[in-house]
């Protein structure tokens, strides 16, 4: 077993060791995809909507909420905490290095992350008769760059932050707009067109855009691509230069 592959499964058995993570990282979005199946305006039909269900519009939003909770939420708390035990500081003296352990956090938080998409995408299939994509590859390929881009400003608050107190504060600061602008609260189609504009100007919002269009079989626009391709290269450029290993 190569080290890359040791720590991986190593960080695999220590996320599932945090009840908290494991609830946010895989209960969360199929969770409240339940829960707002349960309410009965939700599963009407609206003509205002193009005659679609209010539920419908929400497996794109909580594919997004999904990507966000790992990369905002969980992952500055667990890299700050690394930082702050020392961690990152020995395994910069031995072969695996701290790149090492930052990719095997990506790739854990991404793997959870799709495990509840997918188990999203499923619920609301045969729990609410929500239809399955319409463009399954153009939906996994939005999903990679947005989750991409979410996890550029999860990695900018591990380099700007100095410990996991703080961290998560500001990753929970980050995370409720973030929310709102992915259509939680208030879907996009249903926003007044200044914070529907402000809301396509963020990752999240481009992503939820660029996911309702392959989720309905197209393709998003360029400006959405665009939009997320700007933040995950702008985002995370700075937390390469920023960031501190001890």
């Amino acid at each position: 077993m190569s080290g890359m592959t040791r720590i991986f499964v190593h960080e695999w058995k220590l996320f599932f060791r945090d009840p908290t993570a494991a609830f946010f990282g895989f209960i969360f979005s199929p969770g409240l995809l339940m829960i707002f199946g349960l309410i009965p305006a939700f599963s009407v039909p609206d003509p205002a909507l193009g005659g679609v269900r209010l539920l419908d519009l929400y497996v794109p939003i909580m594919i997004a909420i999904a990507l966000a909770t790992v990369a905002i939420v969980t992952l500055p708390a667990t890299m700050t905490a690394y930082r702050e035990r020392g961690i990152l500081r020995k395994l910069s003296t031995t072969p695996v290095s701290p790149l090492h352990l930052l990719l095997a956090q990506l790739l854990v938080n991404l793997a959870v992350a799709l495990a509840s998409i997918a188990a999203t995408i499923l619920l609301g299939r045969f729990v609410h008769g929500i239809a399955l994509p319409a463009n399954p590859g153009g939906l996994l390929l939005m999903t990679v760059l947005l989750a991409v881009a979410l996890f550029g400003v999860g990695l900018l608050i591990c380099a700007v932050v100095p410990n996991s107190r703080m961290a998560s504060g500001v990753g929970t600061v980050v995370y409720f707009p973030v929310m709102f602008f992915a259509g939680l609260w208030l879907p996009r189609d249903a926003m007044p067109d200044v914070l529907r504009t402000i809301s396509d100007l963020t990752p999240v919002g481009a992503g939820v855009q660029a996911l309702q269009d392959t989720v309905a079989g197209g393709w998003p626009p360029l400006g959405a691509v665009a939009v997320m391709a700007c933040y995950a290269v702008v985002l995370i450029g700075l937390a390469a230069k920023i960031f501190r290993w001890d």
